[in-house]
């Protein structure tokens, strides 16, 4: 990852130190520690153990106390729900009206870091065969190369994105 070892900095570096943590600790599900952490974000062993025993204190990371190894905490989690419970109720109605538009699963995703990650998802009430992700997963492209490769939901999101270089979204 290194997210923060190759690029330029512009904020208080302990904070963008500690983001790079929390954000590598939030990219999996299993846990790490203290040198994995240090390896994947470009920071040293002794800075690792120092923001992780403050994100420890303050519930934002937990230490398995058999493995001594760190995840996401709850603080972290609760976070993460209470921003995904303030975003969805806001598009529901127009992912509504695009469903009654087009008879369609209609889903409110952003595209990060290469994958599509899925806010909110509304269904037609008349189809039997839907598409279906549980709001907060995240989908990697399918292969790598140009964005054309992507699901479908990834094409839409990069067609509205004069930065990622596709013309258009598919056509039915």
């Amino acid at each position: 990852m290194k997210s923060g070892a190759g690029r330029r900095r512009r904020g208080v570096q302990s904070l963008e130190r500690t983001l790079d943590v929390l954000e590598f600790l939030g990219s999996s599900e299993q846990e790490f520690g203290v040198s994995e952490i240090g390896a994947a974000t470009g920071l040293s062993a002794g800075t690792v153990h120092r923001l992780l025993g403050t994100l420890v204190s303050r519930g934002y990371v937990r230490r398995n106390q058999r493995t001594r190894q760190y995840g996401l905490g709850l603080r972290a989690l609760t976070m993460a729900i209470t921003a995904r419970e303030r975003i969805g109720p806001l598009a529901l109605p127009f992912l509504e009206e695009l469903v009654r538009a087009s008879q369609e699963t209609a889903n409110l995703a952003v595209l990060e870091d290469g994958s599509t990650l899925y806010i909110e998802q509304t269904f037609p009430p008349t189809r039997t065969l839907r598409m279906f992700t549980d709001p907060g997963n995240r989908v990697p492209r399918t292969r790598p190369g140009p964005v054309r490769s992507c699901s479908p939901t990834s094409r839409r999101v990069c067609s509205s994105s004069s930065s990622v270089g596709l013309a258009s979204p598919a056509r039915r």
